[in-house]
């Protein structure tokens, strides 16, 4: 039993995992509360909070699953894995009775057999399984195009619940799936080793050395989706920086490091150049009962965090070079000058093209009278000064030392975004005034964190 207890603990001693744990369970009851209360709006609010909470708790517990099986003890020490398993399976089940008691006398505002209903909680417990699943493969490309079919599916959800109201032999294939899954992923972790394809992979901020991987992934990626290179056995270029720009701007000078990713690139433009007429038709084609696609003002989190979340996942990679530093031709500050500007520089690609799919384009085909109001426009730019607030206040975060400052900040972060996503009900005036002290306090968070990171040894950035 103490050995059992003593694994346990490696899950509950690892912060990120504790705080999202404790974060699940107290917006769990605060939620319940509100809905008892009758309280809809905060209930909502709370219970979107307590979603979000959920799936960084199944991708938290597949990273955990990762840096206890992706290690040479599983390998050396005789009767690691199972216990191992047991516990990570029992903490799985606790969060699941977590939501089952949340549920227990919480009904939903519209009409759904009891056929669908557990079709839907199937499902529910499906894409659990398969986002642990994905933390532990922690694979950054294959996260990013799993969020983007998962986001495309979603737009369905309430169709998807129609169709289990009729077709009830559709819940004998979800628990397929999910038994299948789960005897795949008990399988791979009881045999997972240094030559096994998942090994090298972690996204964790204390193992740098394991990132290269994340290079080699991503390369994987961009042939996959570059044949033609392979088929007509193009002549290889050899990668050549040019000469360092020292008299332009520092936009310029931030894309001098980042030059051979931008080459790398060019079959992803290919892939979204020619992906965009299947995009139109696929709106075309499915009609969203949900307004999903066709009201942008309902995609706030979307807009705004997801673009900022991708930027730093692209970029995470490249932050394990930054202690190379002094080998650069240039002083500390303008380094981290220009690392800013990369940054945010992918920042504002992400964004546009989050806003060019999902709300310029889905609303051209779905809903064009609303690209004819100022308010659609000013809520789109408010949704790119908010997402570059939050990748500032980040950026703050991360150059603060004390864990109780990170902590007091993120929480601020969170709520200010919960209470942002009604912005819709404002004027214009006030979506723009919204936009301006977005942009300002922004500008604040970046020159102090600047400064910081002057004054921070490199080694310690990361």
């Amino acid at each position: 039993m103490r050995k059992y207890a003593q694994i346990l603990l490696l899950s509950i001693r690892n912060p990120a995992f504790l705080m999202l744990s404790l974060g699940f369970i107290a917006s769990s009851v605060i939620s319940k509360g509100f809905i008892k209360m009758r309280l809809g709006f905060y209930a909502n609010e709370m219970f979107t909070v307590q979603f979000v909470f959920s799936l960084w708790l199944c991708f938290m517990l597949g990273l955990v699953l990762k840096r206890q099986f992706a290690n040479h003890r599983a390998s050396i020490l005789p009767g690691y894995r199972a216990p191992h398993l047991v516990v990570a399976f029992l903490v799985f089940v606790f969060f699941v009775i977590v939501v089952w008691i949340w549920e227990i006398g919480t009904k939903v505002n519209f009409e759904i057999s009891s056929a669908a209903l557990f079709g839907v909680h199937t499902t529910c417990l499906f894409m659990a399984v398969f986002i642990v699943y994905l933390g532990f493969l922690s694979i950054g490309a294959v996260l990013v195009f799993a969020y983007l079919i998962c986001l495309l599916i979603s737009g369905e959800s309430f169709a998807f619940v129609e169709q289990l109201s009729n077709t009830t032999h559709y819940n004998i294939y979800i628990v397929a799936a999910i038994i299948s899954l789960f005897v795949f992923m008990i399988i791979r972790l009881m045999k997972i080793k240094e030559d096994s394809f998942e090994y090298p992979f972690l996204l964790s901020w204390t193992e740098k050395s394991l990132l290269k991987n994340q290079l080699r992934a991503s390369n994987l990626v961009y042939s996959f989706f570059n044949p033609f290179k392979h088929i007509f056995k193009s002549k290889q270029k050899n990668s050549v920086y040019p000469k360092y720009p020292r008299a332009k701007n520092a936009l310029i000078r931030s894309i001098h490091w980042d030059i051979n990713e931008y080459r790398e690139m060019r079959g992803t433009w290919c892939l979204i150049v020619f992906g965009t007429p299947a995009f139109i038709y696929f709106l075309k084609v499915f009609q969203f009962g949900n307004e999903f696609f066709a009201n942008a003002y309902f995609n706030f989190l979307l807009l705004s965090v997801a673009p900022v979340l991708i930027a730093l996942g692209s970029n995470y990679k490249k932050m394990m070079y930054w202690a190379y530093d002094s080998l650069k031709p240039i002083d500390k500050r303008t380094f981290i000058l220009e690392k800013g500007f990369g940054f945010f520089r992918d920042l504002i690609l992400f964004w546009f093209l989050f806003v060019v799919y999902f709300a310029v384009i889905s609303s051209a085909v779905l809903n064009a009278g609303i690209m004819a109001t100022v308010k659609f426009w000013s809520y789109l730019l408010f949704t790119g000064a908010y997402g570059y607030l939050i990748m500032a206040w980040i950026a703050y975060m991360s150059s603060c030392l004390k864990a109780v400052t990170v902590i007091f900040n993120g929480m601020c972060l969170c709520l200010l975004t919960m209470l942002l996503m009604q912005l819709v009900i404002l004027d214009v005036l006030s979506i723009v005034f919204c936009v301006f002290i977005s942009f300002v306090s922004a500008n604040i968070l970046i020159r102090v964190t600047y400064d910081k990171y002057c004054e921070k040894e490199l080694g310690t950035m990361i």
